[in-house]
């Protein structure tokens, strides 16, 4: 997640809370785009993103979804 935050803030201009959000806005869009039961996984895809220094244990468990 770090990556695509870093891609936001350099890609298009925004500073690491504008980074966040926006991929609170996009947690959100995609939640609501699966069936119900999926939405923990989607939640975990998307933990740390708040405090993208300090990734959530399952993050750092798991190799990045977005990576490879």
């Amino acid at each position: 997640m770090q990556e695509l935050i870093q891609q936001l803030q350099e890609k298009a201009g925004l500073n690491t809370e504008q980074a966040a959000q926006a991929i609170t806005v996009m947690r959100d869009f995609v939640k609501s785009k699966v069936p119900p039961f999926i939405a923990d996984t989607v939640d975990k895809w998307f933990a740390g993103i708040n405090n993208p220094q300090q990734p959530s244990s399952d993050v750092a468990a798991a190799d990045d979804f977005l990576d490879g």
